[in-house]
């Protein structure tokens, strides 16, 4: 779902005009990820071996000019981010063979959703991705997170675990293990992580697998279960633990991970004891 933050008003300018490589608009990106995106106007002496580096985003992004979706001289360029990203600016660094021709005027997810004006029809859209992203930086442990709560209202937190009853972990503890601890992490990808708790004196390493497909757990014995898109919160994994001839079936939703996670409420139970 792209959106544009300069419509009908003029493109902010580079900061410095001097190779003629300028911003001509910036577009917001909501798909099964987040993503800033600018729209470059680039001369074509700098095209050949051209780049875009984006500072203020994770891992050293970068996209190629040769691989920009292209229209004449325009070349956009996208940054993709995860929720505790969205109030960072991203700065687009246009390079040339490794050589920096051009810094540009940054931009961030929050500043798109300040800009929505009150008729614009995806505004209560923005705001709720805005609302997502500080629960997100709340649920990550940030203290102050750089994105603002949008909602003026509070939140029924009982109709919210009310909602999402069906989404409850399901899970009988089995063999040697006491007890399992499901983490959330809503940094870039979204994942659902899941340790065990084995019983004392247990030495062995229980088998765990995801629709049939083996885990292998790091050095920490925490099991990575799943990367998900946006719209797959929802869904049920069937996550399968053997141990010493024994097994049993744990099924959990990221959704649920999630909201037990970033509203630290415990829905009528413990937020220490998963276990129904």
């Amino acid at each position: 779902m792209p959106r544009d933050s300069g419509r009908g008003r003029p493109s902010q300018p580079a900061l410095s005009s001097g190779s003629g490589v300028q911003i001509t608009g910036r577009a917001l990106v909501l798909s099964d990820r987040i993503g800033l995106t600018f729209i470059l106007d680039i001369p074509e002496q700098y095209r050949d071996g051209g780049s875009v580096r984006f500072s203020g985003a994770r891992d050293g992004q970068s996209v190629d000019l040769a691989d920009a979706e292209a229209d004449g001289a325009a070349y956009r360029f996208t940054c993709w981010m995860g929720p505790l990203e969205m109030a960072n600016e991203i700065r687009p660094d246009y390079y040339q063979n490794d050589t920096l021709v051009q810094e540009l005027e940054a931009s961030s997810v929050k500043a798109f959703i300040e800009a929505a004006d009150e008729e614009d029809p995806a505004r209560a859209l923005l705001r709720a991705l805005g609302d997502y992203g500080h629960f997100a930086q709340l649920g990550a442990g940030i203290a102050e997170p750089g994105m603002p709560q949008y909602r003026e209202d509070a939140f029924d937190y009982d109709a919210i675990c009310a909602a999402l009853a069906d989404q409850k972990m399901q899970w009988t503890p089995t063999g040697n293990v006491k007890s399992v601890n499901l983490r959330f992490d809503p940094e870039l990808g979204a994942r659902l992580s899941l340790s065990l708790n084995l019983k004392d004196g247990y030495t062995g390493t229980p088998e765990v697998s995801v629709y049939d497909k083996a885990l292998s757990p790091d050095g920490d014995g925490v099991y990575p279960l799943a990367t998900v898109k946006l719209n797959g919160l929802g869904t049920m994994l069937d996550v399968l633990i053997r141990d010493g001839g024994e097994r049993a079936a744990l099924k959990q939703s990221m959704l649920w991970s999630a909201v037990r996670t970033v509203l630290k409420y415990g829905c009528g139970r413990s937020l220490d004891n998963p276990n129904p």
